[in-house]
């Protein structure tokens, strides 16, 4: 099974991914954001593309490898960019979505609190409403929540 945890810059998408890696036997996790490093980086479609084939040859190999659980976090804000990860990663194994939202409080305590250099407050919180009407996707509200609870969460919503 391939999970892709999906939500808003800030919103704790890579740490859910990688504590539910942690606690997931015979796992793999591919954090989106550190696959692509090329200069100039442009933000393109090329570019976007190519990291979701990236994301995509990345499960592949680790499925080939006997990885059972590859975990994916990155962003993916509308349709078209969700829709194009899965062609590639629905080629390999079962793809199960989950979207990470929170509300305003939490993403700007979150974006206070954290040394992580990322997008602007005003960019997640706009990405976050996005994500938050993103259609296929499972929606989980983790405003309220500590880590440990989302990640109970995700693997009940899996069972």
């Amino acid at each position: 099974m391939i999970i892709i945890i999906n939500g808003a810059p800030g919103v704790g998408k890579s740490k859910t991914a990688e504590l539910l890696h942690e606690q997931t036997q015979n796992s793999a996790w591919v954090d989106g954001d550190w696959l692509l490093r090329v200069n100039p980086l442009t933000g393109s479609d090329k570019e976007r593309f190519l990291r979701y084939e990236l994301i995509g040859t990345l499960a592949e190999r680790y499925k080939k490898h006997g990885y059972e659980t590859i975990v994916i976090s990155f962003v993916y804000m509308g349709p078209n960019a969700l829709a194009k990860q899965l062609e590639y990663l629905e080629k390999v194994d079962t793809v199960k979505v989950f979207s990470i939202v929170v509300n305003k409080e939490a993403l700007t305590h979150r974006h206070t609190n954290d040394t992580y250099p990322r997008e602007k407050l005003e960019s997640s919180l706009e990405i976050n409403e996005k994500i938050r009407n993103l259609e296929g996707t499972e929606i989980i509200d983790t405003s309220d929540l500590s880590l440990k609870e989302v990640v109970e969460v995700i693997k009940k919503k899996l069972e």
